[in-house]
């Protein structure tokens, strides 16, 4: 039986427009964004260093002086793209109040997100916390997914148990890591698709929690 819902918070509750905010830089600042995207993709000191900046060891300014050893023309990019990400986010409110609602009718509801300090500014400025039993972000408990041991503090912290509990996120590597600990998944790639994939297994009429005027499809489709 399941009793509770462990959602991921960025591509699942929220949606970022990362398309947007690259197509707004200039034609250098989008070659220095890419250099430092492929730097914490491959480069080790890059990768911890934002890293650090996850489990809450750096603050953004001194992760922009760290870009900044490695890549001097990079000055104040971090910075603004920090601020344009907390711009150009979407807080899905279907989603909240689908939240809501499967609180209302007894299930535990937590949020597991590998965050950083702009994640964090959009979850207290939208007032998040009070949709949820509790918040698990990696700035403030220093894991990060998909290592076992941040699936595991969650199962601890809150006494569940992994086979009655659903895990909701888009990155395959986190997913792969909740099946091989029990947990029952939900693949997502975006907020609406939460709102589709969540409600449709817990409610027929799903779409009467809807709060917003928008087209929410009866199936998002699929790639």
């Amino acid at each position: 039986m399941i009793r509770n819902i462990v959602f991921d918070f960025v591509g699942v509750i929220t949606d970022i427009d990362f398309k947007k905010i690259f197509n707004e830089l200039s034609f250098k600042e989008k070659i220095k964004a890419l250099r430092l995207y492929v730097a914490c993709k491959h480069g080790k000191k890059a990768r911890a260093a934002f890293d650090a900046y996850q489990t809450g060891e750096l603050t953004t300014d001194q992760l922009n002086t760290i870009a900044e050893t490695y890549f001097p023309t990079c000055k104040g990019l971090i910075n603004k793209l920090s601020n344009a990400i907390i711009e150009n986010a979407y807080v899905n409110k279907n989603v909240l109040s689908l939240i809501d609602q499967l609180r209302k009718d007894g299930f535990k509801v937590f949020m597991l997100s590998n965050s950083t300090p702009e994640t964090e500014k959009l979850i207290e400025k939208n007032g998040l916390r009070e949709h949820f039993d509790d918040l698990n972000l990696s700035t403030e408990i220093g894991l990060l997914k998909p290592d076992p041991s941040i699936f595991n503090y969650v199962t601890n912290a809150h006494n569940i148990s992994p086979v009655e509990t659903f895990f909701v996120d888009d990155t395959e590597e986190n997913l792969e890591t909740a099946t091989r600990l029990g947990f029952r998944i939900i693949p997502c790639s975006s907020s609406n698709e939460t709102f589709y994939e969540v409600g449709h297994r817990f409610y027929t009429h799903y779409q009467d929690f809807a709060v917003e005027d928008k087209n929410i499809e009866e199936e998002p489709e699929k790639e």
